[in-house]
């Protein structure tokens, strides 16, 4: 699907992928700057997909329809979502209910 298959959408993937090990970094070396760098990162890579597409036009990607590249988009908005606000809260500051 050309939402999650366009440059900026595996930029994106790779630093959801990444969150795993920058927790892991951070708590070992007990430094929460690497958390925080780290969500810095998600957020610059989420504004940089969410710009290079228009998720809700229904022209996005027409092989596999409007619907599904919608819905997948959607999907990706909810992980980054849910990956900001776990990091945060970890760190202690509340998340903001819009992006």
């Amino acid at each position: 699907m050309a939402a999650l298959t366009a440059p900026a959408a595996e930029a994106l993937l790779g630093a959801l992928f990444d969150g795993p090990a920058a927790l892991r970094a951070a708590a070992r070396r007990n430094q929460p700057h690497i958390l925080v760098r780290y969500l810095e990162g998600l957020a610059a890579a989420y504004h940089e997909w969410w710009e290079s597409h228009d998720l809700l036009s229904g022209h996005a990607d027409t092989a596999h329809g409007p619907v599904a590249t919608t819905v997948a988009g959607l999907d990706l908005c909810a992980a980054v979502a849910g990956v900001l606000h776990a990091g945060l809260s970890l760190i202690g500051v509340s998340a903001p209910t819009r992006l």
